[in-house]
């Protein structure tokens, strides 16, 4: 009950110390803590009710229960088969979540606060729980026009405070079909405490509100009034039971959920059930809270519950043709799943695969998803069920001139559907909600946000920054089509994005990129990330390489340019046309020339190499104003060049991804020098300082990228030119410092491109020491006054290089 909620605010939320409900003598300290019993009825009824992180906690404080948890205690043992159990689960918990139920129970804040959960509220709790009638709880923040347009009954009891606002919306909710259930004790009072109208015959709810409540009905349980398309029943017994078991028989009536459950048992044994889903195929999640046997009968006319499977196999199930009927032992669970998705060939979820478009953030995640060959089929069709008709539009977004301006570019949605879709705009972490249709724009004053307490600040204000925005775009029944997160730092920023529509829009353009690479590949102690990078370059969806510099640094130059040449050889790839930059440090000589020749392995038929690189890049940038992006992954020495050569070239780039420098790393207080800056620190002082947009990813992200042997042997792939990339890659992995795998430095700005929501920034002010006397000679210092420059902070590693590993299973896959 206290999960489900608080999850009515909206918000992931951790019970807190629900070990208190069982008492575990053996705890640490003798305080309380989770028996074996609770730990796993814990477990299951977290994942039922849709959790995605679920831990244990080890406690320690100063209070009298001392420390408790599950360290040296029976739920020890327990807790670690609970997580093998999970293992099992995971290709199967893919995208599931709880089924939406069709019924949402509203519990007004102001009640709660003044009264505090009320007994009317538990025992109806109880009495749905027990009844396996599912329902979610709204508070106030959650009782908005979206969230409530996907309900079919909306319950209302013991609400005896309700805002103005809320019961407008309720209102609105009965008029376009929806179902309210209440009494006599709702909406007494406004959220000022003063009493609302009263009805000609006496009464004080919400029907006193409108002349269009007409009193349809009146039976010996409750009075009917219409509203629209909608009803309200409104119960006259006081006496909650009673008012209990007729809330109970009309949800029943009304509702039709997907499965209906049925206690089986003779002595008040109870098993819990939690039905999930992932747009295509069910899970049903049983848990037996007591300390006998559970029976439960589970019926559907929606699915085929004969074709069950049973995931723990702990269940005795039985199937008389119609009813399924399945027993767990004391506190005992089991998982059953439902293939109900589409059953697709091969080559139709080839084509259903290949036809899915996925422009934006969200849909390329999904794109990368559907392109998983180890995801199991029915999981790829509930995707594409679900996505499909998702949309990522542009949008302008500012808050200059004291006002809040919100507007989404529309274009390319089709004009039928912009007549059903409407956008929300929920203002983080003060401000309020606002609704309105999709072809409008948000234009308000910031002094005309919601004011909120700061008890921080002592005093009530309006608005702050960082300021969050949450736009959700929906349709009819609340379906989501599309949500973005934006941040607006400061005030008067203006914020727009580049991304386009998925099925229903146009096409996101390519990233124009050159890349200033000193790709060393099979060369004596030389990383292989530039090679990896400038794959993931030309694999991606949404980089189209226009170029490629060759520079000094991890080898002299003439051995980069026959590295690339036979890179790009490898691959296929002759069209691609190749420069050559620099040759030596703007002012100072070459640190070391320690590689050996290229191995013989190298075949002699190479990519031509072309002189003028500084030249290309000059001529590129100004023939393509604000659309060319550069990529380096080497020393700055040729962007550096083309800065002081041209002098418009600074205005005419779009910006320049760096892998560069070190912030923090390896410790806070005294960072290394990065060997990409310290080769010309001269010439990164210069593109630091430059005037045009900069992204830098040092060292501090780019080591928490490993690639490990053991996960690059797992690509089954039957292609000459990757499995030569891996021989290549051998020997690095041997080095003493790569035993946790090699780190993709060169990697993460092409990444960036693709998805830049695995990467948290930060402003940060930096300067490039160049200095040959000071002891931070080639370092890249934070300093006050220096050029803020967007910094990678921090990195989803795992994410980064689950997409990247797709990316390349998808390419070199098994015939």
């Amino acid at each position: 009950m206290y999960f489900e909620f608080l999850n009515g605010f909206q918000k992931p939320v951790a019970p807190g110390r629900l070990a208190y409900k069982k008492t575990d003598p053996s705890a640490i300290g003798g305080g309380t803590s989770f028996t074996p019993e609770a730990a796993r009825r814990y477990f299951y009824e977290s994942l039922g009710m849709g959790a995605w992180h679920i831990g244990f906690v080890q406690w320690q404080g100063t209070a009298h229960d001392g420390e408790w948890g599950v360290k040296g205690t029976p739920a020890q043992t327990e807790i670690g088969k609970l997580f093998s159990e999970v293992k099992a689960l995971k290709n199967y918990l893919m995208f599931m979540s709880p089924t939406k139920p069709e019924i949402a129970i509203y519990a007004s804040n102001f009640d709660w606060v003044l009264e505090r959960w009320k007994t009317s509220w538990k025992d109806m709790h109880l009495k749905f729980i027990w009844e396996h009638i599912p329902k979610v709880y709204l508070s106030d923040l959650s009782l908005r026009k979206r969230i409530l347009e996907g309900y079919k009954i909306l319950v209302a009891i013991d609400n005896s405070v309700t805002g103005r606002e809320k019961l407008s919306l309720i209102e609105d909710f009965v008029n376009d079909g929806g179902i309210l259930i209440t009494d006599n004790s709702f909406a007494l009072k406004d959220e000022m405490l003063r009493n609302l109208p009263k009805f000609p015959t006496g009464g004080n709810d919400l029907f006193s509100w409108s002349e269009n409540w007409k009193k349809m009905d009146e039976t010996e349980d409750y009075c009917i009034y219409q509203l629209g398309k909608g009803k309200a029943y409104v119960l006259k017994t006081e006496n909650e039971i009673l008012k209990t078991q007729k809330i109970i028989q009309l949800c029943e009536k009304m509702t039709d959920p997907v499965f209906v459950f049925e206690n089986a048992n003779r002595y008040g044994a109870y098993t819990e059930t939690f039905t999930l889903f992932d747009g295509a195929n069910y899970m049903i999640v049983l848990v037996n809270t007591g300390n006998r046997d559970s029976s439960i009968i589970i019926k559907s006319n929606k699915v085929d519950i004969g074709k069950v499977e049973p995931i723990l196999n702990t269940g005795r199930i039985s199937f008389d043709g119609e009813n399924l009927k399945i027993t767990l032992s004391k506190f005992d669970t089991e998982v059953l799943y439902f293939r109900t998705g589409d059953s697709v060939s091969s080559s139709s979820l080839e084509k259903l695969v290949s036809e899915f478009a996925a422009t934006g953030t969200v849909l390329s995640q999904i794109k990368r998803w559907l392109s998983d060959e180890t995801l199991m089929p029915e999981k790829r069709v509930a995707l594409v069920n679900n996505f499909e008709e998702w949309i990522e539009p542009r949008y302008v977004i500012s808050t200059g001139n004291g006002r809040l301006l919100v507007r989404l570019d529309t274009e390319d949605i089709s004009e039928s559907l912009c007549q059903e879709l409407r956008m929300e705009v929920e203002v983080r972490p003060f401000g309020g909600i606002f609704d309105l249709p999709i072809k409008e724009a948000l234009d308000i004053s910031l002094d005309d946000l919601r004011p909120q307490y700061d008890y921080y600040e002592g005093k009530y204000t309006r608005f702050r920054f960082p300021m969050k925005l949450v736009i959700t775009i929906y349709g009819k029944g609340g379906k989501i089509y599309g949500q973005s997160e934006v941040v607006v730092k400061e005030e008067g920023e203006k914020i727009t994005n580049v991304v386009c529509n998925g099925k229903l829009g146009g096409n996101q353009m390519k990233e124009k990129v050159i890349v200033v690479t000193d790709i060393s590949l099979k060369l004596f102690q030389k990383d292989p990330d530039d090679a990896y990078a400038i794959l993931y370059g030309i694999l991606s969806d949404n980089v189209d390489i226009k170029g490629i510099v060759t520079t000094y640094g991890n080898s002299p130059l003439d051995q980069v340019n026959r590295s690339i040449g036979i890179f790009l050889s490898k691959l296929g790839r002759k069209d691609i046309p190749v420069y050559e930059g620099c040759e030596i440090p703007l002012k100072r000589s070459l640190i070391s020339e320690r590689a050996k020749e290229i191995d013989s392995i190298f075949e002699s038929e190479t990519n031509v190499v072309q002189l003028g690189g500084v030249d290309f890049l000059i001529n590129e940038v100004l023939k393509n104003p604000k659309e060319i992006t550069l990529i380096s992954i080497g020393p700055m020495t040729t962007i550096a060049e083309a800065m002081l050569k041209e002098p418009g070239f600074a205005d005419s780039v779009k910006r320049v991804l760096i892998m560069g420098g070190a912030v923090y790393w390896p410790k806070k207080k005294e960072p290394l020098p990065e060997w990409n800056v310290l080769c010309d620190p001269d010439a990164a002082k210069i593109v630091f300082e430059g005037q045009f947009e900069k992204v830098l990813f040092p060292l501090d992200v780019t080591m928490k990228t490993r690639l490990r042997r053991e996960t690059l042997l797992q690509i089954s792939t039957e292609s000459d030119i990757f499995d030569w990339l891996r021989e290549a890659t051998e020997s690095w992995f041997e080095m003493p410092f790569n035993k946790d795998g090699i780190p993709l430095h060169d990697l993460l700005p092409f990444v960036y491109l693709d998805d830049e929501t695995l990467f948290t920034f930060k402003e940060i002010p930096l300067s490039v020491v160049i200095s040959q006397k000071s002891r931070d000679y080639g370092k890249t210092l934070i300093v006050e006054g220096g050029e803020p420059i967007k910094t990678a902070i921090d990195v989803y590693a795992p994410e980064l290089l689950e997409l990247t590993l797709n990316i390349y299973k998808q390419a070199f896959k098994a015939n």
